[in-house]
């Protein structure tokens, strides 16, 4: 009767242990009070970047040392926030540079666009600046340029890595 019965037992805990379920590994184990640790928020934060640059147009005016240049520049926020508030755009150009017989590549500020409206999370918007310039800051030919939206870190962002376009060429007539 005794084995019969540790027998019928054991058929019972088998049953039972098949029905269990297992406890996946690597849980986070209940904390004294009986309750599972409570995890930390991620904050989300918005992501500039410029998506293209386009020349439209670069264009005389009456002043023979000035021209108006156009361009159509798309924005977007990847992040998962409102940027909140407004950005700023810069527009650097660069030229070579010949010091102590060596040849360098220099930066020069071309143009600023402050106060750009917020951008909502996900949002992508394009818009066309244009702005005057001295023909005597941006030489005649092609003249190698870069976009920087939020140069000056305004908007505190999850990437601060990938907020310049790539390169692009400005020509500016003889």
């Amino acid at each position: 009767m005794k084995q019969m019965l540790t027998v019928w037992m054991l058929g019972i805990c088998t049953a039972v242990a098949a029905q269990t379920p297992s406890v996946p590994k690597n849980l986070p184990l209940p904390s004294k009070g009986g309750n599972l640790p409570t995890p930390k928020p991620v904050l989300a934060k918005p992501d500039l970047q410029v998506v293209s640059v386009q020349v439209i147009a670069v264009e005389p005016q009456t002043d023979p040392n000035l021209v108006r240049i156009r361009l159509s520049v798309t924005c977007k926020n990847a992040g998962g926030t409102s940027t909140g508030g407004t950005f700023d755009l810069e527009l650097l150009g660069f030229r070579a540079a010949l010091t102590g017989g060596a040849t360098s590549i220099e930066s020069y500020q071309l143009a600023l666009n402050n106060g750009r409206a917020a951008l909502a999370a996900g949002q992508v918007k394009t818009e066309e600046w244009a702005f005057i310039k001295d023909k005597t800051r941006m030489p005649a030919g092609g003249n190698q340029c870069m976009l920087i939206i939020d140069y000056n870190n305004k908007i505190a962002e999850s990437n601060e890595t990938n907020n310049k376009s790539a390169l692009f060429t400005i020509t500016i007539p003889h």
